[in-house]
């Protein structure tokens, strides 16, 4: 049992019934092994056929070994193991782009792609893969993950300098400065070819990567808080950006 739970480099560990469905339909053939505990059975049925039919092994465990294995205890009784995702590169994208500088909790990282995977979000962009593939992420994203491509980089700002020689706007996101890019989201008209940079929640955009941006947005409100974190601020520009320019398709 032990070399089942050590998870390997090119491994990722897909805790969460619906993630791991998601992972299922979307990614079969990189489909591992599965771990359960017996009071989820009833509920992974599908999983537990795929593994028989296809001859995965999958392994009935307690919910103090799926914790060990899946490293949170937020996994529903189950956990997925996959091969990693495959990583794109910039001269492969096309439409939209969400850009994360320095935002690496995992829960933070995982509920801003599943607002992207909601709102259409082509591609997202950053300089760690681990951030995008950890467990606590893809428990979190609720099988979003699965709907992006994920781009990382060695340096952000080249990524998005490059990504600005494509024709792309490099869109950042500020509440505090005063700047004659500095615009409403709630008036602001985008492109398809966008690419919204979000922050570190406690310091926002760097400097430079700020200084790069052809706008910033701000969002509107009543001044009863400083700001929104930065889960619930990616919500709502991605949720505009859906309003604005998807549904009007």
């Amino acid at each position: 049992m032990k070399n089942n739970i050590r998870q390997k480099e090119e491994e990722m560990i897909v805790p969460g019934i619906y993630a791991a469905q998601k992972a299922l339909e979307k990614r079969g053939d990189d489909f591992l092994r599965l771990f359960v505990t017996k009071e989820s059975l009833s509920r992974v049925k599908s999983l537990v056929r795929f593994a028989v039919e296809n001859k995965r092994p999958y392994h009935v465990v307690t919910v103090e070994e799926l914790e060990k294995i899946s490293g949170t205890s937020h996994h529903q009784g189950v956990v997925l193991v996959s091969r990693k995702r495959e990583l794109s590169t910039l001269k492969t994208e096309s439409g939209f782009i969400l850009a994360l500088e320095d935002v690496s909790n995992p829960h933070n990282v995982g509920a801003i792609i599943r607002s992207a995977a909601h709102f259409g979000v082509t591609s997202l962009l950053g300089e760690k893969a681990n951030n995008f593939f950890s467990a606590a992420a893809l428990r979190t994203s609720q099988g979003g993950s699965e709907s992006l491509n994920f781009i990382t980089t060695d340096s952000f700002f080249n990524a998005l300098k490059n990504l600005k020689t494509q024709g792309y706007t490099i869109i950042g996101t500020s509440g505090h400065v005063e700047d004659v890019r500095l615009k409403n989201l709630f008036n602001y008209k985008w492109t398809a070819k966008s690419v919204l940079v979000m922050g570190a929640e406690s310091v926002g955009l760097s400097a430079p990567i700020s200084k790069l941006c052809d706008v910033l947005l701000t969002i509107p409100g009543t001044g009863a808080v400083e700001s929104l974190n930065v889960t619930a601020a990616t919500t709502v520009f991605l949720g505009d950006f859906f309003a604005k320019l998807i549904m009007k398709k």
